[in-house]
């Protein structure tokens, strides 16, 4: 009885209900390559609601950088795209990691694009590579994206 009623707490307070997507892809060997595009398709199926969209990145402490430069491109329903260079950054002056750090890896949730209104319903298509000075850039295990609908 005790068991079900805290797996019955656990679903209530461990729902996100504002979650509209999200999906982290691994890094082969925790080195990101120039060329190495990472992709999200994400179906929009209501447009109503603004949206706030995240970069999500999980990089080990030996990650050299106290930043990260990336280039976005945004596929729209359309076929039309938007591309942006954007910079993340992960630490603050004295070298401390903005993310949570646990066992060695640093997790980051960075806002990049603020009360989004998505045009129409349909299937976007997102890709971020990135474009540091270092063609196989090393420390980075995972690259994600979420988006939620602001309350």
């Amino acid at each position: 009885m005790k068991f079900a009623l805290l797996f019955i707490s656990f679903l209530i307070l461990g729902c996100d209900t504002t979650r509209v997507f999200e999906e982290n892809m691994p890094i082969t060997e925790g080195v990101w390559n120039v060329a190495e595009a990472v992709s999200f398709a994400v179906e929009i199926k209501e447009t109503e609601k603004a949206k706030n969209i995240y970069f999500n990145l999980r990089n080990n402490l030996n990650y050299k950088y106290s930043n990260l430069y990336v280039l976005s491109e945004l596929t729209l329903p359309n076929g039309k795209t938007e591309k942006d260079t954007l910079e993340f950054i992960l630490c603050d002056r004295s070298g401390k990691w903005l993310g949570t750090t646990s066992g060695g890896l640093v997790t980051h949730q960075i806002m990049f694009q603020r009360k989004v209104q998505f045009p129409k319903a349909g299937n976007y298509s997102f890709m971020f590579m990135q474009v540091m000075r270092d063609e196989d850039l090393k420390g980075i295990k995972e690259i994600g994206l979420r988006i939620e609908n602001v309350e």
